[in-house]
């Protein structure tokens, strides 16, 4: 793009906004100057720009000639000399133009990033009075700009966040009272600030407690004699975060319930229809597949349980792209040598599995306890 800048006269802009997840090394627009690049690339001040998102500064590379501004180079061609008028020009006009550029770019992967989560966003809006609509539609907005390139499972927990943020009334009135302090003075903008930090501590720690009750809840499940597959099936279906935060957005739903009794009708049919195991298949937003096989507290985890992880692995897989197999037990034989299963299998006990999620959420409990007053 060519263009006539006062103070600076012709400029040519030749860019690029990649459309790549890494960013590049030497990202931002170089300036040259009667045939010589001056220093580093520039971003003219995006960098700084609240409402532009970080993470496309590292996908923009080019350069812009500006011989106008050869008076305003030092004498080791290694800058511009500060309080140059002519940069100032060129930086507010630079800018415009990578910013209309980039927003053709990224623009439509923030409406695809919002239209992955629009029906939910939706569902939780209208059940919002009008005001606190408006707030939160417009938090959304400045969300999804920010992490437009992040995956769905990140985005949907950040979403849910900001909508939690706004249900609460009085999380919504320190929010209020913030954006009102902007507009007044400092002291009760920083006052403001302080106030929602501490009520964003108590929700994470009220949160947290919790699902350590949870976990408490599901022990004594299994904690006792007469307790079936079935019963453990129920407890962990909806609490996968149990497994850990990569299965705490996987959850189950009509078609996989269909797909794994329709598995279990052929597969186990006649005599060995009693030794129908217990299936819960579930999938993120991403299409990856979990699949667990729950056993009773007091069964043991042998070789030929893990052959049959394989086997429900490899019969499933003409169905399904990514599947990973977890079987959960009691005890584990001392057979079985973990370093030599297949990567997407897992064995895990019910003990490892509890102790596993308790000392995280422990751990995140004494790290809000810690905290600075």
């Amino acid at each position: 793009m060519e263009s006539q800048i006062d103070g600076v006269g012709r400029v040519a802009l030749a860019f690029t906004v990649a459309e790549t997840k890494r960013p590049f090394r030497n990202a931002g627009i170089a300036i040259r100057v009667d045939g010589k690049v001056i220093g580093k690339p520039h971003f003219f001040g995006l960098e700084d720009s609240e409402d532009f998102p970080k993470s496309v500064l590292g996908k923009i590379y080019g350069e812009v000639e500006a011989d106008g501004l050869l008076s305003d180079v030092t004498a080791d061609w290694g800058s511009i000399i500060e309080n140059s008028k002519g940069y100032d020009v060129l930086r507010i006009w630079a800018q415009d133009v990578i910013r209309e550029t980039a927003k053709e770019v990224y623009g439509q992967e923030i409406q695809l990033a919002q239209a992955r989560l629009q029906k939910k966003i939706n569902q939780r809006l209208e059940q919002l009075p009008e005001f606190k609509r408006i707030f939160a539609q417009k938090a959304l907005h400045r969300l999804l700009q920010k992490y437009y390139d992040e995956p769905e499972e990140k985005l949907e927990p950040l979403v849910n966040v900001v909508l939690e943020a706004v249900e609460r009334d009085e999380y919504y009135l320190i929010i209020d009272k913030i954006d009102k302090a902007k507009r007044s003075d400092i002291e009760s903008f920083a006052r403001a600030l302080g106030e929602s930090s501490l009520i964003e501590m108590s929700i994470m720690q009220h949160q947290l407690k919790y699902r350590l009750r949870l976990i408490d809840e599901v022990e004594e499940i299994i904690a006792k004699t007469d307790t079936l597959e079935k019963h453990v099936h129920q407890a962990l279906e909806n609490r996968l975060w149990i497994l850990g935060t990569e299965y705490s957005l996987k959850s189950s739903n009509v078609t996989l319930r269909k797909i794994a009794d329709e598995y279990l009708s052929t597969t186990f049919t006649g005599k060995r229809a009693v030794k129908r195991p217990d299936l819960l298949l579930s999938n993120d937003v991403l299409g990856r597949h979990t699949l667990i096989e729950f056993k009773r507290p007091s069964h043991t985890l042998s070789h030929e349980d893990y052959l049959q992880a394989i086997a429900y692995r490899h019969d499933l897989l003409a169905k399904l792209k990514e599947l990973e197999v977890i079987v959960i037990g009691g005890k584990r034989n001392e057979g079985i040598n973990t370093a030599y299963t297949e990567e997407d299998v897992k064995f895990m006990t019910f003990q490892e599995l509890l102790s596993n999620a308790r000392s995280q959420y422990d751990w995140l409990v004494n790290q809000l306890n810690q905290r600075p007053e």
